[in-house]
């Protein structure tokens, strides 16, 4: 692979998106709303340590995230640790794989490919990829 941790992080970044439409899919196949994902997210931000309060986003605003690709850093984090808990849910391209990678070794403050292999089980990714996730998570690319 000949992708420097920045041009993975620019990537990864722009994936976020994927993420909360991936799992405002799978919640709608299983009938919960903008609404409900929106308050599972909050949730999942609090008890996982992402957000030091509880948040409540409305539907709407989960929504605007979606179309407009400003996703505050915690909602994102809760997304992906949401999405890896899912034995229905893969990733559907590389870039939202990434994404996936980079807010789980941000979310969880992961330094090492073995800590971020175990929470990604369930993906066929080598070694170089997850290293890259945490490269780029250590870096300030602003």
């Amino acid at each position: 692979m000949t992708i420097d941790s920045k041009e993975f992080r620019e990537k990864a970044m722009a994936g976020r998106c994927e993420l909360l439409k991936s799992l405002s899919f799978l919640n709608r196949q299983q009938g919960t709303g903008s609404a409900g994902t929106a308050y599972e997210v909050g949730q999942e931000a609090y008890k996982e340590g992402f957000a030091a309060e509880v948040k409540t986003p409305k539907g709407g605003l989960y929504d605007s995230w979606v179309k407009s690709g400003k996703i505050p850093a915690w909602a994102a984090r809760a997304v992906a640790s949401l999405l890896r808990k899912r034995e229905d849910y893969s990733p559907r391209s590389q870039e939202e794989l990434w994404s996936l990678l980079l807010m789980l070794a941000e979310g969880y403050d992961i330094t090492e490919v073995s800590g971020l292999r175990t929470l990604v089980s369930g993906c066929a990714v080598d070694d170089e990829v997850l290293q890259l996730a945490i490269d780029s998570k250590k870096a300030s690319y602003n």
